[in-house]
């Protein structure tokens, strides 16, 4: 029996968190992506939808347990509602349910398929809504149904060509006399998922007014068994666009120390390329945008930068002289 192989890859909205990942996030497997309330989660997942419907012409299915998704935002990133299944659920045991059937009637599928679940601290078992207040240890109930679900699904998920995506919520507890970073539902979504990112807001984004309009955010990969672990990114996410694809490359270069600093302009040296920007972080990514609109080529070459192991001969190289008069005239 041949191994099975990532047969397709979810653009992420951010070459370099792409390239962070191996691809994006792979096919065929399970993702967690966790973080604080307000991290971007639900924009990255939407980012993932977008990727799947417009990159891969896939088929997006939404489970929507926290009932928030706002359809004015699903189109100003470049989805209509028409281009996607909604599904609201009533408890966890129907979301579930959904995804193992579509697990099943998949099977074969030459289209890849994203089910995202959004999310799964949101959502209450039956026996919660079924009782009094307080009288169920919710938490115990959700590990005992999604461990029971991932014993079924994982064999199925690669045959049916699904990214299967849950979105949680972080919290810190006390153990053994130290903080500890855990999730809702226990162990057997970090335990089963194949990629788990980590998003937390490390600054804000302030227009001309001082107004916050858009949240800075690593984004780290806690795990992947499909490429190396622990890379970092920076993902620039705007309130009203969402991820910055672009800005995102040239804040993670800076967060790697790939850009090399001359006076009061930092240097990007790519491998045929060299292009100088200004200190200020706004105006970096203002004038980046601009030059990769002029070479599309840039960004590619400023992505390849990331986690290259000659990534620091290529910034450091001294460029050759440049002669302003014309060989032979």
């Amino acid at each position: 029996m041949p191994l099975p192989r990532v047969s397709a890859w979810v653009p992420t909205g951010s070459p370099a968190l792409d390239r962070a990942l191996g691809g994006g996030i792979p096919v065929g497997r399970t993702t967690e992506v966790f973080g604080a309330e307000g991290s971007g989660k639900s924009t990255f997942l939407e980012h993932l939808y977008v990727g799947v419907r417009h990159g891969l012409k896939g088929l997006v299915v939404d489970i929507d347990a926290e009932a928030t998704r706002d359809e004015g935002k699903l189109q100003r990133l470049g989805l209509k509602a028409a281009e996607f299944v909604y599904c609201r659920p009533v408890h966890l045991a129907q979301i579930l349910d959904v995804i193992l059937e579509l697990t099943r009637s998949l099977q074969g599928a030459k289209f890849p398929t994203i089910v995202g679940v959004d999310s799964l601290a949101a959502i209450s078992t039956e026996e919660e809504q079924d009782g009094a207040m307080g009288a169920h240890a919710g938490n115990r109930a959700h590990a005992r149904y999604v461990s029971e679900f991932f014993r079924k699904v994982p064999s199925l998920l690669h045959t049916a060509n699904m990214a299967l995506v849950f979105v949680n919520q972080a919290k810190s507890t006390v153990e053994g006399g130290r903080m500890v970073e855990r999730t809702f539902a226990g162990k057997a979504v970090p335990f089963h998922a194949t990629v788990r990112v980590r998003l937390v807001i490390i600054g804000q984004y302030k227009n001309a007014a001082g107004y916050v309009e858009g949240l800075k955010v690593l984004a780290t990969m806690v795990k992947n068994k499909v490429d190396i672990p622990y890379r970092k990114v920076i993902l620039p996410l705007y309130f009203d666009l969402g991820i910055d694809s672009t800005a995102s490359v040239i804040a993670t270069l800076a967060e790697h120390g790939l850009l090399m600093a001359e006076g009061n302009r930092v240097v990007l040296r790519t491998a045929t390329k060299e292009t100088r920007f200004y200190l200020h972080e706004s105006q970096r990514y203002a004038a980046f945008k601009a030059k990769v609109a002029e070479d599309p080529a840039l960004l590619d070459e400023a992505v390849a930068l990331l986690w290259n192991p000659d990534a620091a001969d290529i910034i450091r190289r001294v460029p050759e002289p440049v002669c302003a008069v014309e060989v032979g005239a």
